[in-house]
């Protein structure tokens, strides 16, 4: 989630306390900061935009990693607030800081929660990156807190309401791909839109192809984006077993690859079918083939292609 919606979250939890919302509270400011601590990996970004996407929201979002985090930030806490205990600041922080995690289960590109047990990212695909009802909700509940006794109770049926919703919504989606293909389908996806709060961008993949389009949650109105042919070759065998296959089969569960002949060879295309944006899916990779059929390059392309990164062979 949005960073703003973090730093909410952990100040509702802190709200908890029953102590005055005021960032001299040392509960508080304990709970906002570890709520937007596990994004310092941010930092990974200076050894650049391949090492970051590989690794963000990997260990500092786990629950070992935010236990971490919360001891790391005590000792500045501490230093700030002398007059709270060290384990109260520990506490809040750590609070914070798992709430940071579990919220990020919620959109599609997951958090690896329970590592090192599990290192795969886990994900619900319920929400977008930002929520601007949830926003809404959570900035009610916490200004409202002195003034309605039970805001509490009520922000968290709400809030248990709305995630219903869209679980029942995705349901609902899941459940008519399921019957119009049917056994054709050997797997099914759907996740958020990155645009439209209430669309679904919904993944089919079958024996032949990956049909790639949008679903909005109450016409049910179904859009193509794209009609993705497999394509079998031994060019492609050759770039799944590369530096750049095994890149995207850890960066993400769901890409396609194409093959398309040039003047001097072979591209070999790889794309993450996660993300959409402006008619393009917005990480990509390439395998370059001479004439010889011989791998002599390979690139990673994040965020539309405005960064090209060629990955040693």
């Amino acid at each position: 989630m949005d960073p703003i919606t973090h730093g909410l979250i952990g100040l509702g939890i802190a709200s908890f306390s029953g102590g005055d919302l005021s960032l001299q509270n040392p509960v508080y400011m304990s709970a906002l900061i570890g709520a937007l601590a596990p994004d310092f990996d941010i930092v990974l970004q200076a050894k650049g935009d391949l090492f970051y996407l590989r690794h963000h929201r990997g260990v500092s979002h786990s629950i070992p990693g935010t236990a971490l985090l919360a001891g790391l930030l005590t000792f500045p806490l501490a230093l700030v607030f002398p007059e709270a205990p060290f384990w109260t600041l520990f506490t809040w922080a750590w609070l914070g800081a798992v709430s940071h995690s579990v919220v990020d289960i919620f959109n599609s590109y997951g958090a690896e929660l329970f590592w090192p047990l599990y290192r795969k990212k886990v994900s619900v695909n319920l929400l977008n990156i930002f929520d601007p009802y949830l926003f809404l909700l959570l900035t009610a509940m916490l200004f409202a807190q002195e003034a309605v006794p039970a805001v509490h109770g009520w922000g968290i049926g709400l809030g248990a309401l709305y995630l219903a919703l869209r679980f029942g919504l995705n349901r609902r989606v899941r459940r008519l791909l399921e019957r119009k293909y049917g056994s054709q389908a050997k797997r099914i996806m759907v996740m958020p839109a990155l645009k439209g709060n209430w669309t679904w961008d919904v993944f089919i993949e079958t024996k032949d192809n990956f049909i790639v389009g949008h679903i909005y949650s109450f016409s049910l109105m179904f859009n193509l984006r794209r009609m993705l042919w497999k394509q079998h070759n031994s060019l492609i065998k050759t770039a799944l077993e590369s530096k750049l296959g095994r890149l995207f089969k850890e960066f993400t569960p769901l890409f396609y690859v194409s093959l398309q002949r040039t003047e001097k060879g072979h591209l070999v295309r790889f794309f993450d079918l996660r993300y959409h944006l402006k008619q393009q899916f917005l990480h990509t990779g390439t395998a370059i083939f001479n004439d010889e059929n011989k791998l002599v390059e390979e690139v990673f392309s994040p965020y539309l292609g405005k960064r090209n990164i060629k990955i040693a062979s």
